[in-house]
C-alpha cells in the first residue's frame, strides 16, 4: 500500500472533516452520475451538472490539501 493510500485511510478514520469531505464528494459523484445518465436533461439539470463538477473538484482539492498536511 502506498503512503498516500495509507494517509487517506488514516484521515478517513481519524479526521471528521476529511470524512465529511469524502461523504460530500461521494454525494456529488452520485448526483452527477444520475444527471449524466439522463437522455435529455433540462437546461436546469445541465446547469446543475456544471455546478456539481465545480463543487466536486473543490472538495477534492480540499481533501488533497489535508492529505498534503498529513504528509502524504
Amino acid at each position: 500500500m502506498t503512503s498516500a493510500t495509507e494517509a487517506r485511510e488514516r484521515l478517513a478514520k481519524e479526521d471528521p472533516d476529511f470524512r465529511r469531505l469524502l461523504r460530500k464528494h461521494r454525494e456529488f459523484a452520485e448526483r452527477l452520475e444520475a444527471l449524466q445518465a439522463l437522455r435529455h436533461p433540462s437546461e436546469v439539470e445541465q446547469l446543475e451538472v456544471v455546478k456539481l463538477k465545480k463543487l466536486k473538484l473543490a472538495v477534492k482539492d480540499h481533501m488533497e490539501q489535508l492529505l498534503a498536511r498529513a504528509g502524504a
